[in-house]
């Protein structure tokens, strides 16, 4: 087999867009990398052992519990800080990095207090396109 194992991309962070990784730590730049729905195709269609040959083992053991901020912030912030207290270690420099940017969040929000409660009510009174689709299918009008 001389096809080079494939990576799995870690899902993003929206304010770490040049901060590209691998859920095994690497950076993407070099590597054969599937996005998480590229490698969910692939074990869909490989089946899980066929796909084990094929990806890095670390990566194919945590991608599919690895969520994207599109689907859920919550679970995708939660991946990311799963990793401080794992058995992966993570450099200092990282780990200082993020500190900061949460701080700086926390900042921001507090420098624009009314702007951020407006913003949370406004999301919270948007409907959620599944519970939209749910709806309509409870409705009849798929």
């Amino acid at each position: 087999m001389d096809e080079p194992l494939h990576h799995i991309e870690r899902p993003g962070l929206p304010w770490r867009p040049d901060h590209r990784r691998t859920l095994c730590g690497r950076d993407v730049d070099g590597l054969p990398v599937w996005s998480r729905d590229e490698a969910m195709a692939e074990a869909r269609k490989l089946g899980r052992q066929r796909f084990a040959l094929f990806a890095c083992m670390t990566c194919a053991g945590v991608f599919s519990i690895n969520i994207p901020w599109e689907e859920s912030p919550a679970e995708c912030l939660r991946g990311y800080l799963a990793r401080f207290g794992a058995w992966r270690s993570t450099n200092e420099a990282d780990v200082a990095r993020f500190e900061a940017e949460l701080r700086a969040i926390a900042m921001l929000i507090e420098a624009h207090r009314g702007e951020f409660d407006d913003t949370v009510e406004a999301l919270l009174e948007v409907p959620s396109l599944r519970a939209h689709r749910e709806e309509r299918v409870r409705r009849g009008l798929h």
